[in-house]
């Protein structure tokens, strides 16, 4: 699904060094391609297994009996299951039409491998202000906003644009 190799792409995490963040890459992954049979539909669950809770990744309580073992991705089940090409053992079941891309696959295992830090649903948190990135030699950066900009555009010619110059005017009017 083109949704979840965008979310979860190197556009968003930053590149194959930086963190990976569960409510930005790894959970999207997990509700697009395995939440049908194990999420949160009880008459759905497969092999008695929930991954959209902690416990059901972790275990109850740091039992050690969930399907991921932080640090350690050749201990952990959710991994093996994603990486063997055992059609018998591969999740998701080949049969189910939701392959995980190569992708896909990579960001579970740095996941994993970075600790497999969990977070709550993204709605449920506390929202953080991120601070913004470094200006830049832009002459047109002159807020913060501009910074946020300024990082994600490939050219700093892009924000000269006609249009944006005019869609900043309109913006800073009001």
């Amino acid at each position: 699904d083109w949704s979840s190799d965008v979310c979860s792409s190197d556009l968003l995490s930053g590149g194959s060094g930086d963190p990976i963040d569960f409510n930005r890459d790894v959970r999207p992954i997990l509700s697009d391609h395995c939440f049908q049979c194990h999420g949160p539909d009880k008459a759905k669950w497969q092999a008695d297994l929930r991954l959209d809770v902690r416990e059901g990744l972790f275990g109850s309580s740091g039992s050690g009996d969930g399907v991921v073992q932080p640090r350690r991705p050749e201990d952990s089940k959710l991994w093996s299951r994603v990486a063997t090409t055992n059609p018998d053992e591969q999740m998701p079941p080949p049969d189910s039409g939701r392959p995980l891309s190569p992708r896909q696959r990579e960001v579970l295992r740095r996941w994993i491998e970075q600790g497999a830090p969990w977070q709550g649903h993204w709605a449920y948190l506390r929202p953080v202000r991120s601070a913004p990135p470094p200006a830049g030699p832009s002459a047109f950066v002159r807020n913060d906003v501009d910074r946020f900009i300024a990082r994600s555009e490939e050219h700093t010619s892009e924000l000269q644009s006609p249009c944006n110059l005019v869609c900043r005017l309109l913006l800073e009017k009001k």
